[in-house]
């Protein structure tokens, strides 16, 4: 409930350093995800700085669409007003995104399907005074800032990515495109191993370079180390680097992040 949201967002805040929070906005079977703006308004409530939001795209419906109809309903919802939601009839898999950093294997096994708790929160830990990315000036205290778009396999009906590799790279153009006519801060989540399997080599669509990068690569190192090794998608540089997943924190599950 509410005050349990509140009450945890504040344990993250105070217990582990949390300055910023990235929550979910859009599923995987391209609807809405109402959670998020309870999730924005509690993170904002307790403090923390930075709220991002993450969209995992149905590669079957429409970028532009899918894009403008979260932002609308963020904005919606961010004013109080109720956001309408119709859950699709039959059975569906819900992929609750952000899990690009385990293997095919552990995919197999469904560890990145939705836990009963659907709230998915990404946190980093601050373990010195640091200046303020370029990439994130300006959103301090906003109803939210980035938005980062999920590039992985995507297991629900009729949303994955297929071999089309230039089509698929067209379609992140547009989700992107969409993001920043309707005034949105676009960003990209991936991992090298889902970059080559979503575009189809490491190297390939480098039409992305120019915004911010978040990377999974779960080497349990609180750094960018690593980057050189595993860069993908023409970056020269991350913006985050997703290094543990499914770390618990005050009782969530939550992916552990260093910027």
């Amino acid at each position: 409930d509410i005050s349990q949201a509140c009450n945890e967002f504040t344990c993250l805040k105070n217990d582990h350093s949390v300055d910023f929070s990235i929550t979910r906005a859009w599923m995987s079977y391209g609807a809405f995800d109402s959670a998020s703006i309870t999730n924005l308004n509690n993170a904002k409530s307790a403090g923390i700085p930075y709220n991002d939001v993450y969209m995992f795209p149905c590669r079957g419906k429409s970028a532009s669409s899918q894009v403008t109809e979260m932002m609308n309903d963020l904005k919606s919802g961010l004013a109080g007003n109720a956001v309408n939601f119709t859950m699709p009839s039959g059975d569906i898999i819900v992929a609750r995104g952000m899990s690009a950093g385990y293997t095919a294997e552990e995919k197999a096994n469904q560890v990145w399907l939705d836990r009963k708790n659907k709230l998915v929160i990404n946190m980093t830990e601050l373990n010195k005074p640091r200046q303020v990315p370029e990439w994130r000036k300006g959103q301090e205290g906003a109803s939210y800032g980035m938005i980062w778009f999920d590039i992985e396999v995507n297991p629900s009906s009729g949303c994955g990515w297929g071999t089309s590799y230039s089509s698929n790279c067209d379609y992140l153009q547009q989700l992107i495109e969409a993001a920043v006519s309707n005034g949105g801060k676009p960003g990209v989540y991936s991992s090298e191993y889902e970059w080559e399997t979503v575009m189809g080599s490491r190297g390939a669509c480098t039409a992305a370079k120019s915004y911010p990068l978040w990377y999974a690569h779960y080497d349990n190192s609180a750094s960018f180390s690593d980057w050189s090794s595993v860069s993908f998608g023409g970056w020269s540089s991350p913006a985050i680097k997703q290094y543990a997943g499914d770390v618990t924190w005050c009782s969530f599950d939550v992916d552990a992040d260093y910027y």
